[in-house]
């Protein structure tokens, strides 16, 4: 993602009895990378553990939902410009996961 201005990044994870959040350190050069890695924890079942992470110092790894399966991708919603100051949802599962 990339802005006029030095930003950082905040991820929120919301799941049912607790919101999971990191900061990333400023940008230097007005633009961090924000990604969603998905690692299956089986070899069969579609149960998955979600790393979402942005630059330097934001990262949650310790979530893992199960999916729809196996091959389910969830879209990317971000916009690659955007102004500061405004919450941008990243990316959305349907239907909504089963965090643990």
């Amino acid at each position: 993602m990339s802005c006029q201005e030095q930003f950082v990044i905040l991820i929120l994870v919301r799941l049912a009895t607790e919101l999971l959040w990191a900061k990333s350190l400023p940008s230097k050069d007005n633009s961090i990378g924000l990604t969603l890695d998905l690692f299956p924890t089986s070899q069969t079942d579609p149960s998955f553990q979600l790393h979402f992470s942005a630059g330097i110092g934001a990262f949650l790894q310790n979530v893992t939902a199960k999916l729809a399966d196996r091959e389910y991708r969830p879209s990317i919603l971000a916009p690659v410009e955007f102004e500061t100051g405004f919450v941008v949802p990243f990316t959305r599962f349907w239907p909504p996961l089963g965090f643990s």
